[in-house]
This record gives structure tokens, C-alpha cells and sequence, in this order.
């Protein structure tokens, strides 16, 4: 009699012990801490690259111009949410004294000019890359921000919009201390 009713319900026990399998797996998921999206780089150094100038197509910028000095290097484009939301505190970033550069990630070079024209140009170098860089960079998508020393050293990597909490608590102070480690050494 326990066998007939075992046989009669056995075609409900696999969606049955989905269902809790699924009900587990999302609770779990739910209530882990989330994950932080600042990591050490997995390349080391800033790639070798010559690539066109955003404000002027005919002109290149090459990895040479972007060492000498601490900086921040910015991956973003116009058409990301993300990037126009951090864009503010890159202003203010900039007028701090802090060294930006930009790289542009799939984005058309006229509608970033007037972009910044009317909103403001944070960077001293804007590279218009043609995937190359950015996929010798490793970035999945945009924004992403890259700390690099004065040899190109990429000392941090956050992947997502740069919060002033992240600044302040992460960038900030690693980026002094890079630029003072550069002082010392001349």
C-alpha cells in the first residue's frame, strides 16, 4: 500500500526538491555579504600603447605621456549611467590637484567632446581606445578606475562608479602615498 503510494507521487518529488533547492540557493545568496569590487590589478603595468586623442583625432597619446606622475586612469563612456553619476566627483578630484586620465570605452568622439563641453573635462589625456587597451587592461565594462604610479605600476582597480567613500577610505590615500614614494625617489 506504501508502494503504490510512493509510485503514484514519484513524478512530484523532483520539481518538489527543486523548488527547495532553489528556495535554499536564494536565501544563501541574499544574505552573503556583499562583495567589494576594489582588487590588485591583474596586470602589473600599464600596457604599451599609441592610440588617438579624443580632442584630436589626428594626434596620438602614447604610454610615455601618461608616465612621470601618479594618477588616476578612468575607463568610461558616454552612454553609461554609471559614468555620468561619477562623473561629478571627478571634477572635483581634478580640482583638488589630483592628475586624471581617461580612456574611452566604445564611445563616439564627437558626442564625448560636446559631453564635456558642456559638463566639464576632468581628464589631461583622454584616449579614445579601440578595445585594444582596455582588453590588455582586463576591464569587463565601464566604469572602471585604475591607480597607477609614476612607472606605470597599476597599484589598485575598482570596478564600478568611484564613491567618495572609496575615494577617501582607498584611492586617496594610496595615490598620496605613491606620489610621495615618487618624491623620495628623486
Amino acid at each position: 500500500m506504501m508502494t503504490d503510494y510512493f509510485f503514484q507521487h514519484k513524478r512530484l518529488l523532483l520539481p518538489f526538491l527543486i523548488f527547495i533547492s532553489l528556495v535554499v540557493f536564494l536565501y544563501h545568496q541574499l544574505n552573503q555579504q556583499p562583495t567589494t569590487h576594489l582588487r590588485p590589478s591583474q596586470v602589473q603595468y600599464l600596457p604599451q600603447f599609441e592610440l588617438p586623442n579624443t580632442f584630436d583625432l589626428q594626434q596620438t597619446i602614447t604610454t610615455q605621456q601618461i608616465l612621470g606622475k601618479t594618477a588616476l586612469v578612468h575607463i568610461w563612456s558616454h552612454w553609461c549611467t554609471e559614468c555620468t553619476i561619477t562623473h561629478p566627483l571627478l571634477m572635483q578630484i581634478k580640482k583638488q590637484g589630483y592628475q586624471i586620465h581617461g580612456i574611452l570605452y566604445r564611445s563616439d568622439a564627437h558626442t564625448v567632446k560636446n559631453w564635456l563641453q558642456i559638463q566639464g573635462n576632468p581628464y589631461t589625456y583622454l584616449i579614445l581606445d579601440n578595445g585594444s587597451l582596455t582588453t590588455s587592461l582586463g576591464v569587463k565594462g565601464t566604469p572602471e578606475t585604475f591607480l597607477i604610479d609614476a612607472t606605470g605600476h597599476i597599484i589598485l582597480h575598482y570596478r564600478g562608479a568611484l564613491t567618495h567613500h572609496i575615494w577617501q577610505e582607498h584611492f586617496q590615500p594610496m595615490y598620496e602615498q605613491a606620489t610621495h614614494s615618487t618624491q623620495i625617489k628623486k
